[in-house]
């Protein structure tokens, strides 16, 4: 069983961790290994760090690990709709929208959160993939990686 399918990420997928504040390693929410589909929970970056290779170059290393390597054939995503920035970059993969669950949990200040799902099937990450690459392309900041234990 690979460290993905226990709920841990593998060390192709572990992304962005060192003192400078890139973020911390992404959670897997949920994995339901006889339907080929896994959850990818959070990923959290500093303000200084939006807008750089970071997000794109995580979710291609994450995103490629759940197809290539787990052989998963949906991966979800979800955002609350409050949180336009991280809507509006997981819409720009070509991922598809596919609803809002509406009311579905309690937030901290007793309002209700309102995730927004969003996924990628085996057959769209080609083109996904694609997207990616060609953000990658763009930016010049390089990025450290660590693919360690």
């Amino acid at each position: 069983m690979t460290d993905l399918r226990r709920g841990r990420a593998g060390p192709g997928a572990r992304a962005l961790s060192h003192r400078a504040g890139h973020g911390r390693r992404p959670r897997w929410r949920a994995h339901r290994l006889g339907d080929e589909s896994i959850h990818l929970g959070s990923t959290l970056y500093g303000c200084r760090w939006w807008g750089t290779r970071v997000d794109p170059e995580t979710r291609l290393l994450l995103l490629q690990h759940c197809f290539g390597h787990c052989g998963y054939g949906r991966v979800k995503v979800q955002t609350d709709v409050l949180n336009v920035r991280s809507w509006a970059a997981i819409s720009q993969l070509g991922a598809v929208e596919e609803g809002v669950l509406r009311r579905d949990k309690r937030r901290e200040d007793g309002t209700f959160r309102d995730p927004v799902v969003i996924s990628v099937l085996a057959t769209g990450w080609p083109g996904v993939e694609e997207v990616l690459q060609a953000r990658l392309g763009r930016h010049p900041h390089a990025l450290m990686i660590h693919r360690g234990p």
